[in-house]
């Protein structure tokens, strides 16, 4: 991708659609294309206990820029799915009327999703040092101003398919979406009428993207609020540079939990990272899309189920415990993965062993009723 050293942006392209103008113009300047994550929403934090008194973290990070990592290349696995992170408010910290952490300037608000290039230091000053330069040193330098607007208030929305949908259990058995499912070893006849799981063959004009895509509909109370469309294959989709999943736009992930309908009423749920996840474990399984858990999210969980079961994929056992931090109001169980496998592809009642185990261990008792 070809980098633009000298751009020059206008004020409005400049200021009005970022919460930090400058870092977004310094990026853009040093790496090229510069993707808006989670546009114009402030930050939230909070104190958690540390060895060495507390230290900050975010409950909703809000607005982040990403960029193609600088760094993977190193690790001769380039980037370009912009897969570097970097939050508004890196290299300046909290606004000075927030005394809690002031002097944090949140140099570790960078995370690379590649190869994790920001956990080594000389990264981290590299990228300081060519996005702020002398900013803190220079009497002269630019005063960064970072802009904290109020957070709109957000809700759920009813939406429309993504165009003309066949349900996969009405596809023919040589279709590639049925072909794919058994591949994986979910029956279209099952997960169809069960969830709903479709292939779209002719699209809105509002969304190419989802053409030939396997369609997997979020739905709460009753309405569907969002979907998932996934392509009917697998490849290595970063070295193809094109996402795997892709969500209905102008919906808020933050508010939704797949399958929350159908496990609502159970005394506990099983929070799992994907679709898949929950079909091969059923009613009572949720899906978080991902290996975080937003604020939002956290709170249906912990006003809906009495308990709840945590089972992440293997790699993500920190995030899991960062999950269960954010639970703490329910009783919680973490549950470890076998190396190398996830609930999708664990034998289902091999699972709830694991489960029952994870209890005993850690003497939690899941409610039953």
């Amino acid at each position: 991708m070809t980098k633009h050293h000298n751009s020059q942006f206008s004020p409005a392209e400049e200021d009005t659609q970022v919460l930090n103008s400058y870092l977004y113009r310094r990026l853009r300047e040093c790496y090229g294309s510069v993707v808006v994550a989670k546009p114009g929403e402030p930050s939230q934090g909070e104190h958690v206990p540390h060895d060495h008194g507390s230290r900050y973290r975010f409950v909703h990070s809000g607005e982040y820029y990403r960029v193609n990592c600088p760094f993977c290349v190193q690790r001769r696995a380039v980037d370009t799915r912009q897969r570097l992170w970097i939050h508004h408010r890196w290299g300046v910290g909290l606004d000075q009327n927030d005394d809690m952490n002031r002097g944090d300037k949140f140099w570790w608000a960078a995370v690379c999703y590649n190869e994790g290039c920001m956990d080594r230091p000389d990264n981290v000053a590299e990228l300081r040092t060519r996005v702020y330069g002398s900013i803190g040193r220079d009497r002269h330098a630019p005063t960064v101003t970072v802009l904290t607007p109020h957070s709109p208030a957000v809700t759920l929305g009813i939406v429309d398919w993504p165009g003309q949908c066949l349900r996969v259990d009405q596809l023919h058995h040589g279709h590639q979406a049925v072909q794919y499912l058994l591949s994986r070893g979910f029956d279209p006849q099952v997960v169809g009428p069960k969830y709903d799981v479709s292939f779209c063959q002719d699209i809105d004009a509002r969304y190419p993207v989802a053409h030939n895509k396997l369609i997997f509909p979020i739905k709460m109370h009753g309405n569907m609020v969002s979907w998932q469309a996934r392509p009917p294959y697998d490849i290595d989709f970063s070295a193809a540079g094109q996402p795997k999943y892709y969500n209905a736009p102008g919906t808020n992930r933050r508010l939704m939990l797949y399958n929350y309908d159908a496990s609502k009423d159970l005394p506990w749920c099983a929070l799992v990272e994907g679709v898949t996840d929950v079909w091969a474990l059923g009613d009572g399984a949720i899906a978080s899309f991902g290996k975080t858990l937003a604020a939002q999210q956290a709170d249906i969980i912990a006003s809906t189920w009495k308990a709840a079961v945590i089972a992440m994929d293997p790699d993500a056992m920190d995030a899991a415990k960062r999950i269960q931090a954010q639970l703490n109001r329910i009783p919680t169980v973490l549950v470890q993965m076998p190396e190398g496998m996830d609930p999708a592809s664990l034998d289902h009642d091999y699972f709830w062993d694991l489960v029952l185990s994870a209890c005993a261990q850690q003497q939690v008792e899941l409610p039953n009723s």
